[in-house]
């Protein structure tokens, strides 16, 4: 789920504001009793129903007799609206003005993950903060995927090294071409044996040194695949990181701004 645009007035410390994100991340900053927290509130008040209300006993800013809070999640248009502090109204509707019966029942089934107790989401183990954040904000698939192909590469690499350092070892333990002539006198049949042997070892020396060439490219390109996929990750991971903050401040509990 995503919010294209949401608008809000008289909500808590609010006048009214519009925000419609041109980005995955919108940052909101202002000084302490600006209305930060209350942006927050109020598409948590839109969305979850009376139950996020159960701590907040005034919605409506001081001296209003009414409040508005609407959402656009893309498929539908939230709008909740308050009369008075105790009464609100809900109304869902699609893109072509069909509105629901049962508006909360379909908010519900559509972001059920969102309507949880932020409470108990501080209670759970890590592990499953992450993977609760990771669904919410849609990266699971996108993260997982980056592991799974970093380990694949990883297993390809370890494998190549593998094979270049036995190759080099066959290479460092092969004898080397002669380098001075002999100093007696050998016959052709010696001589031609020695030098079949001598092209023999010279092409396996050869052989190996190509061997050697192609499996430290090997490695090259593939260190280069894994610097890349870290930088993905490491991005991911930031953004993740940001966004766990962001609805880490937005806990339903007493703020004071």
């Amino acid at each position: 789920m995503k919010i294209i645009e949401l608008k809000a007035e008289n909500i808590k410390k609010l006048k009214a504001i519009e925000i419609r994100p041109t980005e995955n991340t919108v940052v909101i900053t202002g000084k302490n009793g600006a209305g930060k927290s209350s942006i927050l509130d109020s598409i948590w008040y839109a969305l979850t129903g009376k139950d996020s209300l159960k701590e907040t006993s005034k919605p409506i800013r001081d001296g209003q007799d009414h409040a508005s809070v609407t959402v656009d999640i893309g498929d539908y248009i939230v709008t909740r609206t308050w009369t008075n502090n105790e009464t609100s109204y809900l109304k869902v509707e699609n893109k072509d003005g069909a509105r629901y019966n049962s508006p909360q029942q379909l908010l519900d089934s559509l972001i059920g993950e969102l309507s949880f107790d932020p409470l108990e989401f501080a209670r759970v183990e890590k592990k499953a903060q992450k993977e609760v954040l990771l669904k919410l904000l849609g990266l699971s698939a996108n993260v997982d995927e980056l592991d799974k192909q970093y380990q694949d590469i990883f297993n390809e690499r370890t494998f190549i090294g593998r094979n270049f350092k036995a190759s080099k070892a066959q290479f460092d333990d092969m004898a080397k071409p002669r380098e001075t002539l002999p100093e007696k006198e050998v016959s052709i049949s010696e001589l031609s044996n020695q030098l079949k042997a001598a092209m023999e070892n010279n092409n396996n020396v050869v052989e190996f040194e190509r061997k050697v060439s192609f499996w430290q490219k090997e490695i090259e390109i593939i260190d280069s695949k894994i610097q890349e996929l870290m930088e993905n990750k490491e991005d991911c991971q930031e953004k993740l990181a940001r966004n766990k903050e962001a609805l880490a401040k937005a806990k339903v509990i007493p703020v004071q701004d």
